[in-house]
């Protein structure tokens, strides 16, 4: 790879990664957390609601972003029957 692939390649993947912070941060409130010892194991259990919210967005097929199903899901306890507790089969 020459040096100008490389820094393309880093800046695809460091795009990709802030873009997904901001989403956790956005969404979850990631930053504001007070949560200092157990910081790891909510930054797994926020990745996974995120990873749920986008399988349910696909799985629904609906125009909603993250938030807006993050929302439907607080309104709506079928969504978390479904996509919690019953798990997902496949995609």
């Amino acid at each position: 790879m020459s040096a100008q692939e490389t820094l393309e390649t880093k800046r695809k993947h460091w795009k990709i990664e802030t873009s997904l912070h901001h989403v956790l941060d956005d969404l979850f409130r990631e930053d504001r957390s007070s949560a200092r010892k157990s910081k790891n194991n909510l930054d797994v259990i926020r990745k996974i609601a995120y990873n749920l919210l986008r399988i349910a967005i696909l799985r629904e097929k609906t125009e909603s972003g993250p938030t807006e199903m993050r929302d439907q899901f607080n309104d709506d306890l079928t969504l978390i029957e479904k996509y919690v507790f019953r798990g997902i089969a496949h995609l």
